[in-house]
């Protein structure tokens, strides 16, 4: 082999390696999507105790088949459990992430068969949910307050993620015998009142540098991907030239 073969095999050697790792960059990004996505209920396997999490070897179109297999199709009985879940209440003795999750989960199910629900209905029945337990008006009649347009989910369900934490941080318990919401409001003075307003301030400060950031990262990552596209595309190009490119044979010496 001279020189030019032996660049030219490095060359080759090269591109296939760089596409490999792009190949594996994408592939983690996948893997990192499925294991946000993908509810923890979803992963559990008969050979495993508690939700598995996917790993990089895992094979995503696997992973997406079996997860079809296995819930794809919703039975009568599934059907009928889904709609018994997004109709139950809310207990204060639990986190509210869990009545998020719950309805969102029903929600997504719901969207597999033909009696879906409506963006309005999961609104409503988390609304409904909330003001039952009898500790949250103030919350709900601020969220009714606000004009129409702004009365969506993800409104809901930041205003009240709000709310509950702020009941977290002033040490009221939801659960029975723990102090009630109108009983604290009650013993609550001015520069309590004050330093309340002032936590829900940094609150949603901090939460919009969160989304900010989170913005931020999403269109890093696309701008990522497109960049690696774009860098298979070439070594995939230059694969195909160096393919064509006709060898100058050895040359040969008398002896």
């Amino acid at each position: 082999m001279n020189r030019m073969q032996q660049r030219d095999e490095e060359a080759k050697w090269e591109g296939v390696k760089s596409t490999y790792a792009s190949q594996i960059n994408i592939r983690t990004a996948i893997i990192d999507a499925l294991n946000d996505a993908v509810p923890e209920g979803y992963k559990t396997s008969g050979q495993l105790i508690g939700a598995r999490v996917y790993h990089v070897d895992d094979c995503p179109r696997t992973i997406l088949d079996n997860l079809q297999l296995t819930y794809g199709q919703i039975t009568p009985g599934k059907k009928m459990l889904n709609q018994q879940r997004f109709s139950e209440g809310w207990t204060t003795d639990q986190p509210i992430m869990h009545l998020f999750s719950r309805l969102e989960e029903c929600f997504m199910i719901a969207m597999a068969t033909k009696s879906e629900y409506t963006m309005e209905q999961l609104v409503d029945k988390a609304y409904t949910a909330i003001l039952q337990t009898g500790q949250y008006e103030t919350p709900c009649a601020e969220f009714k307050g606000m004009l129409p347009e702004n009365q969506t989910y993800a409104t809901l369900k930041e205003h009240m993620l709000q709310a509950f934490e702020l009941r977290l941080q002033m040490g009221i318990s939801g659960q029975p015998g723990g102090q009630s919401f109108h009983g604290a409001n009650n013993m609550l003075d001015d520069d309590f009142i004050d330093a309340i307003t002032e936590s829900l301030s940094h609150m949603q400060m901090a939460n919009n540098a969160s989304a900010q950031t989170i913005n931020k990262n999403m269109a890093a990552m696309s701008r990522e991907t497109q960049e690696l596209r774009s860098i298979i595309t070439q070594l995939q190009q230059q694969q195909a030239n160096l393919a064509t490119i006709p060898y100058a044979p050895l040359p040969q010496y008398a002896p």
